[in-house]
């Protein structure tokens, strides 16, 4: 068995489980994904993932033997039960097509009402607001200007700080704030993104095969 304990929220978690169970898949090890500290918050974690998504956590088949740090060694020299520690915030972890089967909106029956030309913008806050993540009004100004849609649908986390960013630029928009896994299913099927540095925001782009244009903060100098 390969284990990891989930931390951190949604995107954090997506990242920790994509890993763990694609690298369980590889090596032929069973996996599970328990339940961790969230050392951000200072609680325990509540392994939100599972509310979100019907997956399985996986089992506990053996004693944890020895740990791995992320990118410390070799992934493909991890032994049967061992823990791994890190987030794993990388693309290079896992296949795109087995999370898209594992982090899926099926039972939901959501429906995205939006055309096609609209540019979504994720715009995430609160916890982010003192961090070095944060991105100002220059950044989402840029990447308006070079996106040139119509109209612009704000998800956000924040109403209140989306407000002071967007109020002063030059376009048509409206704030939403719904429930999280919504969210990340607009994202997941909007045709233009204007990206935060949030992992949740990463998981919407991850999981979208209709994406014609994204901006994030890799291409904008602010």
């Amino acid at each position: 068995m390969i284990r990891i304990n989930l931390v951190g929220q949604l995107g954090n978690q997506m990242y920790q489980y994509a890993f763990c169970r694609s690298l369980a898949n590889k090596l032929g090890y069973n996996f599970y994904c328990g339940k961790g500290v969230n050392l951000r918050f200072g609680d325990n974690n509540d392994k939100i993932i599972y509310k979100h998504f019907d997956i399985p956590e996986g089992i506990i088949d053996g004693e944890i033997e020895t740990h791995y740090i992320e990118e410390k060694n070799n992934i493909n020299s991890i032994k049967n039960n061992t823990l791994l520690h890190g987030f794993y915030q990388n693309e290079k972890y896992f296949d795109k097509n087995d999370v898209i089967k594992w982090f899926n909106f099926d039972k939901y029956g959501f429906i995205n009402p939006y055309d096609d030309d609209i540019c979504f913008i994720h715009y995430r806050g609160t916890d982010f607001i003192k961090t070095s993540m944060n991105l100002n009004s220059d950044y989402y100004e840029k990447a308006i200007d070079r996106m040139n849609a119509g109209y612009y649908i704000i998800l956000t986390d924040d109403i209140v700080n989306a407000d002071k960013i967007f109020k002063n630029i030059k376009c048509d928009y409206k704030i939403l704030k719904n429930e999280d896994i919504y969210d990340l299913y607009l994202l997941s099927t909007a045709h233009n993104i204007i990206a935060s540095n949030s992992t949740f925001c990463d998981w919407g782009i991850i999981l979208n095969s209709n994406i014609k244009n994204i901006i994030s903060s890799k291409n904008i100098n602010y």
